[in-house]
């Protein structure tokens, strides 16, 4: 069984919403911080995102083992409100408590 990690992230307050141009998509850009360097805590590979249409809805993967700290959703459609999920992931696999964040397209 492998046991969670305890890192922490922080999402909600470096999240952006691109206006898009008339006839151009919206996005969604994710940024976060890696959790602080900490010799009695396992070395960060990765981090996986996550996003659904509800706060406490089934969320889905849209992004594993992502290296860097931002992600953009480009799949995401005018009117709507996600709820995105950022785990990070060490070397064997464990994935942190998720930092939650919403973001309501205009």
């Amino acid at each position: 069984m492998k046991k969670l990690l305890t890192l922490f992230l922080l999402l909600s307050s470096l999240l952006t919403v691109a206006q898009a141009a008339e006839g151009k998509p919206h996005k969604v850009t994710l940024k976060w911080d890696a959790p602080a360097a900490d010799k009695s805590r396992p070395h960060v590979v990765g981090y996986n995102v996550y996003r659904s249409d509800t706060e406490k809805g089934k969320y889905t993967a849209i992004a594993r083992k992502v290296t860097a700290r931002t992600y953009i959703d480009t799949k995401v459609e005018s009117g709507h409100t996600y709820f995105y999920r950022v785990t990070s992931v060490d070397a064997s696999g464990r994935e942190s408590t998720a930092a939650v964040t919403k973001a309501t397209i205009p």
